[in-house]
């Protein structure tokens, strides 16, 4: 039962670093960006989503939004309770997690001058691989 308990926590605690570093990693690369040119962060990035004018400054915005749905069944049951018996029959339903992503850079004069960076890290994930070749290597000797 310990090991048991033990692979359970591994699993979840490498999982639950992995969504962190991800974050992370789409963090350090947009710091990589500021500075820029938009053309750069298009470069890593892609195509913006949108573009807006917020306070004399233009807004470009990468947003990413996945749904993962599984089903979970609920199973038959049976038992009695008290001198009665039940039986129990479940019905099938439909779990989702919704994973989401959006940066928003900041620029003047197409200059990269600051950026926002909001959701989870399994929804940046795609963007923490793209910008994964701006950080410097780790360890490097």
């Amino acid at each position: 039962m310990r090991v048991f308990q033990f692979l359970i926590c591994s699993v979840l605690t490498f999982g639950l670093s992995a969504c962190t570093n991800y974050m992370q990693t789409t963090s350090r690369g947009l710091q990589q960006l500021e500075g820029s040119n938009l053309d750069r962060a298009i470069q890593y990035l892609g195509y913006p989503d949108d573009e807006k004018e917020i306070a004399g400054k233009t807004v470009y915005i990468w947003d990413r939004r996945d749904v993962e749905t599984y089903p979970v069944s609920t199973g038959v049951g049976f038992g009695t309770y008290g001198s009665g018996v039940s039986l129990g029959v479940g019905y099938p339903i439909t779990r989702a997690n919704v994973y989401g992503c959006r940066i928003r850079l900041f620029t003047e004069a197409k200059k990269i001058v600051n950026y926002e960076l909001t959701g989870d890290g399994s929804g940046c994930a795609p963007y923490a691989k793209r910008l994964q070749p701006l950080l410097p290597a780790q360890n490097a000797k």
